[in-house]
């Protein structure tokens, strides 16, 4: 950008679009270190507990040295539905910016990094609990499960067969 906020001859449109949907995603709110932005951890806790093979990791994973005192209880005592709601809300501001940018992606007219990103968390929720990735993720808007299809289809569908596999 040029000192008077216009692009310069030189910027790239793609770069200047894709700067300009980095912004509105954080002006929506993703990104923010408010902690109720920080759930996918605590929500899926339980899960992903189950997970942890071999007596040895599974101490170390729900030891105090690893979550601080008594930290694995504290994280099964945690209100799964204020969890749930705080995960819904992480979701909007995607829910809103695929509104506001109808058939595209994140990165703008094909995926990009920060598609891959947030496509990741959507992953890590799918993997675990599949039904409860429905309610969070795919029942807030016809644009976010659209978009999570595009890429759970990308690759030769790679992501799909990952997630039929469960």
């Amino acid at each position: 950008m040029g000192r008077d906020s216009k692009p310069s001859r030189d910027a790239h449109r793609e770069h200047v679009a894709t700067g300009k949907n980095y912004a509105r995603l954080i002006d929506l709110g993703l990104g923010t270190s408010k902690s109720e932005w920080a759930v996918w951890y605590d929500l899926f806790f339980p899960q992903l507990d189950q997970q942890i093979i071999g007596e040895e990791q599974r101490l170390y994973f729900t030891s105090d040295s690893r979550l601080g005192p008594h930290g694995y209880q504290k994280l099964l005592a945690l209100d799964r539905q204020e969890l749930i709601r705080r995960a819904k809300m992480n979701v909007q501001p995607l829910v809103e910016f695929l509104r506001e940018h109808p058939n595209q992606y994140f990165q703008g007219a094909h995926p990009g990094q920060v598609d891959y990103i947030i496509f990741g968390r959507y992953a890590y929720c799918r993997m675990l609990d599949p039904v409860l990735t429905k309610e969070i993720w795919d029942e807030q808007g016809e644009e976010l499960r659209n978009w999570i299809r595009k890429l759970s289809q990308a690759y030769n569908g790679h992501a799909q067969l990952l997630f039929d596999s469960l």
